[in-house]
C-alpha cells in the first residue's frame, strides 16, 4: 500500500496483509475501495470515546430539557409535604437552599417550636382581630387574605400597600415562611379541605397556591408559590395568576 496508510495491529494488520496477499494495480478502482474500507475501519476504531462523548452530552441535554418543559407551560412540583426534590430537578431550577438561614441563626428559638393548634395561634386584638400571630414563628399574618388573583409583581404591591388592623407595614411572605403555615397531617388536609393546621383562625383562604417573594435560583421569571389545596410546594411563572397572603 501506499505511505498514506498506517496500521496498528489487530484488524488493522489482518487488512495490510491481505492487501499484500492480493495486490490490486495502484490507482486502480479496487485499490481505492480498498484504501477506502481500510480508513473507515480506523475511523470507527478512534471515534468510540468521542461518540460515547456526544451521547453522553444528549442525553443530559433531554433530561435537562423533560424536567424544564412543564415549567415553561406552567407549574412544576418541586416539593412535597415539605420535601425538596434534589437531583436533575435541582440542576434545572436551582437548590432549595433556606433564605431564612440569617434570621434563624439570629433567633433560633423563633423556628425551634412546634406547637399543639390549640396554643399555636394568638388572634391580635391591638390590630382589631383582623391579624394572627403564629406563635411557632413569631410571625403576623392577616386573618383573612384578600381572595384576588395576580401576578408576582402585582401581590408584591398588593401587600406593600396592603392595611390590616389599621396597620401598614405589610409583605409578600418568603417561600419558608408561607410554607410554615402547611400542615398536611392534618385532619382537615386528609379529608380533601385546606392542608392548615386544625382549628386555624384564619378566614377566606382559597383551595389554591399562593404567591411568595421568592424567585427560583435557576430562572429569575419564575417564583415560588404555596398550593392549600394539597399542601405542594411549587414554581409558577412570574406572569401567572396567584393569590396573596401578607405577612409582617
Amino acid at each position: 500500500m501506499g505511505s498514506g496508510l498506517s496500521t496498528h495491529g489487530g484488524d488493522a494488520d489482518k487488512s495490510e496483509h491481505a492487501l499484500r496477499a492480493f495486490p490490486a494495480a495502484e490507482g486502480s478502482q479496487e485499490s481505492r475501495n480498498m484504501t477506502h474500507t481500510l480508513r473507515v475501519k480506523r475511523l470507527r476504531g478512534s471515534s468510540i470515546f468521542k461518540l460515547i462523548l456526544i451521547g453522553h452530552v444528549i442525553g443530559l441535554t433531554l433530561l435537562c430539557g423533560v424536567f424544564s418543559v412543564p415549567a415553561v407551560f406552567g407549574v412544576e412540583i418541586l416539593s412535597w409535604n415539605g420535601e425538596y426534590i434534589t437531583g436533575p430537578l435541582a440542576l434545572v431550577m436551582g437548590p432549595s437552599g433556606s433564605s431564612l438561614a440569617a434570621e434563624k441563626e439570629i433567633n433560633p428559638g423563633r423556628w425551634a417550636k412546634n406547637l399543639p393548634s390549640d396554643t399555636r395561634f394568638t388572634v391580635l386584638t391591638e390590630f382589631n382581630n383582623e391579624a394572627v400571630r403564629d406563635n411557632n414563628t413569631r410571625l403576623v399574618w392577616e386573618v383573612s387574605p384578600t381572595g384576588g388573583y395576580f401576578d408576582w409583581a402585582r401581590a408584591i404591591s398588593h401587600c406593600t400597600t396592603r392595611v390590616v388592623g389599621g396597620r401598614k407595614g405589610w409583605s409578600l411572605p418568603m417561600r419558608e415562611q408561607l410554607a410554615s403555615l402547611v400542615d398536611t397531617n392534618s385532619v382537615l388536609c386528609i379529608a380533601g379541605g385546606l392542608c392548615l393546621p386544625d382549628g386555624h383562625p384564619f378566614q377566606n383562604v382559597q383551595s389554591a397556591s399562593y404567591w411568595s417573594a421568592t424567585t427560583t435560583a435557576g430562572s429569575p421569571t419564575f417564583a415560588w408559590v404555596v398550593n392549600f389545596f394539597f399542601g405542594g410546594v411549587l414554581v409558577m411563572n412570574l406572569d401567572g395568576k396567584g393569590h396573596a397572603w401578607c405577612v409582617r
